[in-house]
């Protein structure tokens, strides 16, 4: 493993297991304090995702999950998800939580693999190590995969600073109750609107405008869930000019609208 920060980090496997999506299981609750919106977490956690398909909601901010999605949870995180796709799991924990959670701290809990292959059959030796009991195979793989973890962490990082489209999306991101424009963008970040809007649409797939409603509609969908704002406030807070306008695109997005979705929530919500 090449990072020298891991030396002197003593790591046990509480659970190692490959589940197939769908309804989950009881053993992916272990390394979880139920709460009624969603799960704390007691240990460490890793989920490989396998395949496309949901949303997990970490601290109430919701990421959408594709094939290559490593999810990283640390003790205290706040977790809930819907529509969970096959994914690898691993719950760990460290003699020094302390001087684990510093380690760790640089890696996002979201993580996108830049190999796929390669990191899905590092874990799945942890999985298969812890299997047959041989601890000291699943640490040393798991060292490597945390290793390989932050590694990818601080080269999407150094990409994501580095590109003026990644910074525009980020502008998005903290900027999404307020009405951006294209002209707004361009004068900002030195660019020709137009050609911003065709390149943002090129590497996104969406335009920003797109992306601010998709952004605006993930926010509201968190706060149905996690607080008892009405309809009209969340609109408010999430940058829509009216509840009117928010109910039309929430339907059109999710094919029923807010109140219906927060009444149905605890009906269809898997808490891990």
């Amino acid at each position: 493993m090449a990072n020298n920060d891991y030396v002197g980090i003593k790591l046990s496997t509480t659970t190692a297991c490959i589940h197939p999506g769908t309804i989950p299981s009881q053993t992916s609750q272990r390394g979880s304090t139920s709460l009624n919106k969603g799960f704390v977490k007691t240990s460490f956690e890793i989920v490989f995702f396998l395949e496309d398909g949901g949303y997990t909601f970490i601290n109430n901010k919701p990421y959408p999950i594709t094939a290559g999605s490593i999810r990283f949870l640390r003790p205290g995180d706040r977790v809930y998800s819907e529509r969970l796709s096959q994914r690898l799991i691993v719950f760990f924990d460290a003699d020094d939580r302390d001087y684990a959670q510093k380690v760790f701290e640089s890696i996002p809990p979201l993580v996108i693999s830049s190999n796929v292959e390669k990191d899905t059959a590092l874990l799945t030796r942890v999985v298969r190590a812890h299997a047959m009991q041989d601890h000291f195979e699943c640490s040393v793989c798991l060292l490597r995969f945390l290793g390989q973890l932050k590694e990818i962490s601080q080269t999407q990082k150094d990409t994501t600073n580095g590109s003026i489209i990644f910074q525009i999306r980020n502008y998005i991101d903290e900027n999404y109750s307020k009405n951006i424009t294209r002209s707004e963008l361009g004068k900002k970040f030195h660019m020709n609107p137009d050609y911003l809007r065709r390149k943002f649409k090129k590497d996104f797939g969406q335009s920003p405008a797109e992306y601010q409603l998709e952004v605006r509609l993930n926010q509201a969908v968190a706060m149905l869930r996690s607080s008892h704002l009405s309809v009209e406030q969340i609109a408010e807070s999430c940058g829509f000019s009216n509840s009117s306008h928010f109910i039309r695109a929430f339907k059109h997005k999710m094919d029923i609208t807010p109140s219906q979705f927060r009444r149905d929530y605890f009906l269809t919500t898997n808490f891990f």
